[in-house]
């Protein structure tokens, strides 16, 4: 996998995140709004075709947004807070994740540059 595959994958984690955590703040935004259905972000993976066998062609993830099912409740919508924010803690999470491996796509490259100076 080439370095740039690395980024590729760690920058669709990171998409896929922010998404996370903006449908989260809508729905939390929301809460009290009579009738609002709330969005969720579904990640999905993302499988490449391998074009041959000596180079691998990374994947990623995306998300799929789509409105949860679950019926309105009292206050006049479907948002659980604290699924809300488990959400958020679960895509901070994430986010750091590729964020690590952005770093460390960055040390790999600075060691590669070093090897062949």
């Amino acid at each position: 996998m080439a370095i740039s595959g690395i980024l590729s994958t760690a920058v669709s984690g990171l998409a896929n995140a922010s998404s996370r955590v903006a449908a989260s703040a809508d729905n939390i935004a929301n809460v009290s709004t009579k009738g609002y259905q709330a969005k969720e972000v579904r990640s999905a993976t993302i499988v490449n075709r391998q074009t041959n066998e000596t180079n691998y062609t990374s994947g990623g993830v995306t998300g799929v947004v789509r409105t949860k099912p679950d019926p309105v409740i009292d206050n006049g919508s479907n948002v659980d807070l604290a699924s809300e924010f488990i959400s958020i803690i679960e895509a901070t999470v994430a986010y750091k994740a590729a964020t690590q491996v952005i770093a460390t796509s960055e040390e790999l490259a600075k060691e590669l540059i070093d090897i062949k100076a």
